[in-house]
């Protein structure tokens, strides 16, 4: 991927079925993702979800992996510090420490790492840490929350972007992750979204109603092959707009797309030829049709995710 673009390259696609969510499939994804890039000690390598998954009960499955995490948070969230130490008093020992409340400023306290940039795309960002926090249903998943200030020149900035941090079992020699790093890697994660637009709406991902669940997987590896020779065919490909559009430096996937027809006309196509315009022969008399064959409706309950 490349920051602030458009590309986004798929590596891996699996459907979910019905019996399984999106979280519990996305971190099996993630999983065999680390275990596959064991060799590679001495890189880090940082995965950036979506606040789709800024929970314990994700966060409790991809606990421990080679992977750094980082995902977004709600700013209405509510978390809790660590334990506090016992005081010998015959009691219930407490599980949570004092409140940590996003929308109320003084239960943060002091942030253990602040840093200031001046960034050239976010302008002037100001990035705060603390460690160790910890969900009331999640103790077991303490984890980093960082808050980014972007484009604070400005009269009105935005509002502040809440992050978890969950680090890797153990760094590669020699490397140490600051705020800064995390923040960097949650930002590269903004071509994600072009890029599922892009297959969806130009490549059509979602747009054929298949009868199997074999032929929807087929069509997905089809997009996701398509998006790969797209992205390889930029390097060879002269721009072609469009009378009313503008010549483009940093070609768009979409760009790509409709600038590599005539490299497919020099390559030709393994499709049959078009049929001859006419009357068509119909449907064969005597050849009975046979309907479609009919699913029962499948509705998704949410999955109990159980605590280790």
């Amino acid at each position: 991927m490349e920051a602030h673009s458009s590309w986004s390259l798929p590596v891996d696609a699996r459907r979910v079925s019905s019996d399984q969510s999106a979280v519990t499939v996305g971190a099996e994804q993630i999983r065999r993702l680390s275990q596959a890039r064991t060799a590679f000690q001495g890189a880090l390598d940082i995965v950036a979800c979506d606040g789709k998954y800024g929970h314990a009960g994700f966060l409790r499955l991809v606990q421990g992996l080679r992977s750094g995490i980082v995902t977004r948070l709600r700013c209405d969230r509510v978390l809790y510090q660590v334990q506090p130490p016992p005081t010998g008093k015959r009691s219930r020992p407490q599980k949570h420490g004092s409140r940590f409340a996003f929308k109320e400023p003084h239960s943060w306290g002091a942030p253990d790492e602040v840093i200031e940039l001046e960034d050239p795309y976010w302008g002037q960002v100001h990035l705060e840490r603390w460690s160790q926090l910890h969900e009331k249903k999640g103790a077991d998943v303490p984890y980093d929350v960082i808050r980014a200030s972007v484009h604070q020149e400005r009269e009105k900035p935005p509002p502040a972007l809440w992050l978890a941090w969950l680090p890797p079992q153990q760094l590669p020699a020699g490397l140490s992750v600051t705020v800064q790093t995390i923040w960097r890697a949650y930002d590269s994660r903004w071509p994600i979204e072009p890029g599922l637009h892009f297959r969806k709406a130009t490549l059509g991902w979602t747009l054929p109603r298949f009868q199997s669940k074999a032929a929807g997987d087929r069509w997905t590896w089809l997009t996701a092959l398509a998006t790969w020779m797209i992205f390889l065919a930029q390097a060879i490909v002269e721009d072609a707009p469009l009378p009313w559009q503008k010549v483009q430096q940093h070609l768009t996937p979409q760009r790509v797309q409709q600038s590599i027809r005539p490299i497919f006309a020099l390559i030709g196509t393994p499709a049959c030829p078009p049929k001859q315009r006419g009357i068509p022969p119909g449907w064969p008399k005597g050849k009975r049709r046979a309907p479609k064959s009919h699913y029962p409706v499948v509705k998704k309950t949410p999955v109990a995710v159980k605590t280790a």
